[in-house]
């Protein structure tokens, strides 16, 4: 298993599973509902949502989950108590494109009251 912290704190987990074909990036934030104020209620969970409502290449849901869908990877975002991830699973030969899709995904977001 390998470790990183890069200088911006953000820490990668990389563990291999030799013998399969399918792969999964997750990105975890730590800070779920239970980190909510009384007035942040359903935060979390609102934040879950929007996540797959679009980015700067891709502005709208369907063309974010389309361009997924063409390259073989499953997108899922969850909110529990605890913590907000957001899952690509994919084939070992797609995972530059989910790791890149991610990235976009957390980075470079776009989401509006339409799409």
């Amino acid at each position: 298993m390998a470790f990183v912290t890069f200088e911006n704190g953000l820490r990668a987990v990389c563990s291999e599973k030799t013998g399969s074909n399918v792969c999964s990036v997750v990105v975890h934030i730590n800070g779920g509902c239970q980190s909510e104020k009384n007035n942040q209620s359903g935060l979390t969970e609102y934040v879950s949502r929007l996540l797959l409502r679009g980015t700067k290449n891709y502005p709208t849901r369907e063309a974010l989950l389309n361009y997924a869908k063409l390259h073989g990877i499953i997108l899922k975002t969850h909110a529990s108590r605890e913590c907000l991830t957001i899952s690509a699973v994919c084939t070992n030969e797609t995972l530059s494109w989910a790791v890149e899709l991610l990235a976009e995904i957390i980075f470079d977001y776009r989401f509006n009251e339409t799409t």
